[in-house]
């Protein structure tokens, strides 16, 4: 196992938005040592630098990596934590499960749902310019879904919509499995979506489905005439300066895109998913086609935040959220238009997890404590909750004001 480590702690230009709460040296007390004989003398307490500040964080988020790469069998993670004014990204591990070649911070991982944020931010963007409302119902755009009249693109957002998820579909899963070259077409897999009938009724209920933001990339595509790829690149990556992402297979893929490894989701056992795999990218679209790097996930999430991408009204949409109890994801709380609330050691945290065959993946901020924090792993059914306490007990652990 290897840590390497990028940037050293040096304030990046997109974390000039965010209040400043690092650097809280008080240099106010003394420290008062009594000698032998009731003699005493005082010395100026000096407290630590930045760099001293920063160096411990940086041993102790090293220190969690290490032991989440022992505990879970992870090959490798890539790690990027802001916390006030500074940001640090690390890696531990390799790019491969022999371990033989370490993960950089410039290697590109597919980050499976964490899509959904992009996903959403598209839709949020086009309802900014007038093309749609959040309230308009779908039936005009999908008239052979059912209860397609009584479906709002909100209900798509926040998974209110009850419609089938296609990802269930046996037939979906064993040619996506078998036939790794396949390039799924969103027309063709809106015909798994039909295949199957609705969970409940739209409105009446909460439950994750890949097929609403499936439904939303290809109505997003219908609106603007522009492909979904065009759509993030223009809405999401180049205001949030992310030069490490892409949406796979429709974009080239990267020569910086490493293989996954899958010892869950299917059968066989340890399996590697190679980077020139397209049936699992283009099965997941719109729901979760994005591959890319810790650092940028973090500019998408600093940014969304902090007002760079969607208009404050957009952005209080995104917050709404409605109950969303997930047996999958215990400590999910709520789900908004295309983030979830989670809650880890007594923080609010708003953002997403993603899982596709080869990875995982997590990007979330805590606008109380003001840090955000994104991680990308090469293993599928990446142990989320595990990191995540891991590194908030440590940034609890930092100085106080």
């Amino acid at each position: 196992m290897s840590v390497t480590e990028n940037r050293s702690g040096s304030t990046s230009s997109r974390s000039q938005t965010s209040p400043q709460r690092w650097l809280r040296g008080l240099g106010l007390a003394a420290l008062l040592s009594a000698a032998a004989w009731g003699c005493a003398s005082v010395k100026a307490y000096r407290p630590p630098s930045p760099e001293a500040e920063m160096g411990e964080l940086r041993g102790a988020l090293a220190g969690v990596l290490a032991e989440q790469l022992r505990v879970q069998g992870v090959p490798g993670i890539q790690l990027s934590v802001r916390v006030g004014a500074r940001e640090l990204d690390l890696c531990a591990g390799s790019m491969d499960h022999r371990r033989r070649v370490p993960l950089r911070p410039d290697h590109v991982l597919r980050a499976g749902s964490v899509t959904k944020i992009f996903t959403a931010a598209v839709v949020l963007a086009l309802s900014e310019t007038g093309m749609l409302s959040l309230d308009d119902t779908i039936e005009g755009w999908f008239p052979l879904l059912p209860h397609a009249s009584r479906i709002t693109v909100r209900s798509l957002l926040n998974h209110t919509s009850g419609v089938y998820d296609y990802t269930r579909d046996r037939s979906f899963q064993g040619t996506t499995f078998l036939f790794s070259g396949k390039r799924w077409e969103p027309e063709e897999l809106y015909r798994f979506v039909l295949s199957g009938p609705p969970d409940f009724l739209p409105g009446t209920r909460h439950l994750y489905s890949n097929s609403n933001y499936l439904l939303l990339g290809i109505l997003a595509e219908g609106l603007s005439g522009a492909a979904y790829a065009e759509l993030v690149r223009g809405q999401v990556l180049e205001p949030a300066g992310m030069h490490r992402t892409y949406v796979l297979p429709v974009e080239p893929t990267p020569a910086a895109l490493v293989a996954g490894y899958d010892r869950d989701l299917l059968p066989g056992g340890l399996r590697r998913i190679r980077p020139g795999n397209r049936a699992w990218p283009s099965g997941a679209f719109s729901a979760g086609a994005v591959a890319t790097t810790s650092s940028d996930l973090l500019a998408l999430i600093d940014t969304l935040f902090y007002g760079q991408i969607l208009s404050a009204e957009s952005l209080e949409a995104m917050n709404a959220f409605v109950p969303a109890a997930d047996k999958d994801m215990p400590y999910q709380t709520g789900y908004g238009l295309g983030l979830r609330r989670l809650e880890v050691q007594g923080d609010v945290l708003l953002g997403h997890t993603g899982t596709i065959p080869g990875f995982g993946a997590v990007v979330v901020h805590c606008p109380d404590r003001d840090y955000s924090i994104a991680a990308l792993a090469n293993l599928s059914m990446f142990d989320h909750r595990s990191l995540l306490d891991a590194l908030i007990r440590v940034l609890h652990d930092l100085p106080g004001p």
